[in-house]
């Protein structure tokens, strides 16, 4: 797992400069029955990071943010948070409205569903928007020669 903090220009082609917030190796506490299973429960860990740590960023970088008071930073504070995974089935679960059907990954989807609702929190999403929130700007799909967290 790894927790990047960069400007837009890291989303291109060409890159951009980044400076890593958290990095993270290991092995998997639960066994996995699927490979979509592997990479469902470590985007979740990442998402709860991401959750952990945001609030902590805030409170540096905001003066009048104390996590004391509020553990959820103001929405436009790092709006535009991404998860990237190079999971297309992944990807292509967290970003439109489907289920997982098949029997043996009910588990799976418990942990799908999970980090849908920890990305709604990261960006603000009132329970009320979450019928026109739209996931994709917030979730990436990215090759997996380019991911970085597997180098």
């Amino acid at each position: 797992m790894l927790i990047v903090i960069s400007d837009a220009r890291c989303m291109t082609i060409a890159g951009g400069p980044f400076s890593v917030l958290y990095w993270r190796t290991g092995g998997l506490k639960r066994r996995c029955p699927s490979t979509l299973s592997a990479e469902t429960q470590s985007n979740q860990n990442a998402a709860n990071a991401l959750v952990y740590i945001r609030p902590l960023l805030a409170e540096i970088v905001l003066p009048q943010f104390l996590v004391r008071k509020s553990r959820i930073p103001p929405p436009t504070f790092l709006s535009s948070t991404i998860l990237a995974t190079d999971c297309r089935s992944l990807y292509d679960l967290l970003v439109r409205d489907g289920s997982l059907n098949t029997a043996s990954e009910k588990r799976t989807a418990i942990d799908i569903a999970c980090t849908v609702d920890l990305l709604y929190e990261m960006i603000g999403c009132d329970k009320h928007d979450i019928e026109t929130a739209d996931l994709r700007s917030h979730v990436k799909w990215v090759p997996t020669h380019l991911m970085l967290a597997d180098w």
